[in-house]
């Protein structure tokens, strides 16, 4: 068992809607949690929350320094254009990306049934406002060990444009719509932006187009659509030794006797993405509603790397819904939740020799499905003000089928146990702006695609999922609305 003890953990709200020119207050602040919204310092949840204001403090092509300043979270760039994502040391059995963390975009979900997730596709300057939850939060999201993301797009009305130009052939280009159209809000995004970066092989270019539109029709439903398209193209320069970088610090990765270079290679990744998807909430009586979402993602990914050029074609489908009962009474409120999302993950994986950027023979091809869900129920509480809790459970399952088409021909099925993760959480207002909580959950994630059939090219039939319990307790304390304190005591077993 360790115990890990996090101390004046700062978090400084300055929320700023730039539609009404005015700050949020730290009393003011609440999370959105999927659907349960909360005051912040009445939460139950280990949740940081990263503003509009904030991110735009930041550099608008990256989201690495805003959520690098959250305690807890930890965002990696291994190279321009690729990311690796951190919570509470989540990242400890990924290869690269994005593992063990849940990610949502508005309603929609960008993690694939394996648990897989492209960030890096998402251009920054979309992003409105990050809820990072850390630790496992199963009865709401499923099994993951390390956290979940929500990235919220705009809710009200906007418009603005950007030109930007910089040192090594940087160039970012934007456009940001989005207005109430009497029972619709839509919302359209485009951006361009590419770069020759410091070192050699290491340019970026994406291009992206996001909209959305929510459709009210009647006054108890509502009809969301999205579409998003993303083309991200980055090299990969490689590392160097010291020697290598003492003699010249901005080159590529050389070539060796019996290996070429990433620069000769070619070396880099090109991943085209597209997600639509439609989700519907409809409230069947005052205390009753019904909430729905389906969507598909396709994924085209191309990979030469110094020993092959790697291919993968993925199409994803992805469902969620859920009921929810909410009563009121003098003192008590009650919020109950039922529901399921589940998702399938269809990948076909191709190695060819790289000559020098082009594909070669063919080395070996692949083909995994992965099927994944869970049945989850929710209960959240609300005494006088005072005393808040959520209770929650999920029963998740997992499984996969593999298929080698070359040069063997062989197949199998893995399916792991059903596990069954309950989750706790309760916090006491001593005073109105003083809070003590605590919280225990169990978490699990299963091995991703990449992991089942990693760059070896071999099927790892062996991997099984990690689990772990996270238990904490902190203390919240608000001064002045100026800035905001936390003390956590976090136990993992």
């Amino acid at each position: 068992m360790k115990f890990y003890l996090l101390l004046f953990s700062i978090t400084s709200f300055s929320v700023f809607a730039q539609e009404q020119d005015s700050a949020t207050l730290i009393s003011e602040v609440k999370i959105e949690a999927y659907k349960k919204p909360s005051s912040y310092i009445g939460s139950t949840k280990s949740v940081s929350v990263i503003s509009d204001h904030l991110l735009r403090l930041n550099n608008p092509e990256r989201l690495l320094e805003a959520i690098n300043q959250n305690a807890g979270s930890r965002m990696e760039e291994r190279s321009p254009g690729s990311y690796r994502l951190s919570i509470r040391g989540s990242s400890l059995r990924s290869p690269f990306g994005v593992r063990n963390i849940k990610v949502y975009l508005d309603d929609f979900i960008l993690s694939d049934a394996s648990g897989n997730t492209y960030l890096n596709s998402i251009s920054p300057e979309l992003i409105h406002r990050i809820e990072i939850y850390k630790g496992p939060e199963s009865g709401d999201f499923g099994a993951v060990t390390g956290g979940t993301l929500l990235l919220k797009t705009r809710t009200a009305d906007h418009l603005s444009g950007n030109i930007s130009v910089g040192s090594y052939g940087t160039f970012n280009q934007s456009i940001d719509f989005s207005k109430q159209f009497k029972k619709h809000f839509l919302q359209v995004f485009q951006n361009y932006y590419q770069t020759d970066s410091y070192r050699e092989q290491s340019a970026v270019q994406r291009k992206q187009l996001f909209i959305k539109d929510l459709f009210q029709y009647r006054e108890n439903a509502e009809l969301k659509a999205l579409l998003l398209v993303s083309d991200l193209y980055y090299q990969t320069p490689g590392g160097l030794s010291l020697e290598q970088m003492q003699m010249n610090r901005k080159q590529a990765r050389l070539p060796t006797k019996t290996l070429p270079g990433a620069k000769e290679q070619h070396a880099g990744i090109r991943n085209k993405m597209i997600l639509g998807g439609l989700s519907h909430e409809f409230k069947i009586t005052p205390n009753l509603s019904q909430f729905i979402l389906v969507q598909g993602s396709y994924v085209d990914f191309e990979n030469p790397f110094i020993t092959n050029f790697e291919n993968r074609f993925e199409s994803n489908f992805a469902l969620r819904t859920h009921l929810n009962y909410q009563k009121n009474w003098n003192k008590l409120s009650l919020e109950w939740r039922a529901g399921y999302e589940g998702g399938t993950n269809s990948i076909l994986i191709k190695n060819y020799d790289n000559n020098r950027g082009i594909e070669g023979d063919p080395q070996n091809f692949d083909q995994l499905k992965n099927n994944s869900g869970f049945y989850f129920l929710s209960q959240k509480l609300k005494f006088s003000d005072k005393l808040f809790s959520d209770i929650s459970v999920s029963l998740n399952s997992n499984s996969y089928d593999w298929e080698n088409i070359y040069p063997n021909i062989e197949n199998g099925k893995v399916k792991f146990k059903k596990q069954v993760l309950p989750n706790f959480g309760v916090t006491y207002m001593l005073t109105k702006d003083f809070s003590v909580r605590g919280k225990i959950g169990k978490g699990n994630s299963s091995p991703t695609n990449e992991e089942i059939r990693s760059s070896n090219q071999k099927i790892n039939k062996e991997l099984i999922p990690e689990y772990g319990w996270n238990k904490e307790i902190g203390l919240r304390k608000q001064f002045a609305n100026l800035f905001f304190l936390e003390t956590l005591i976090l136990i993992s077993a």
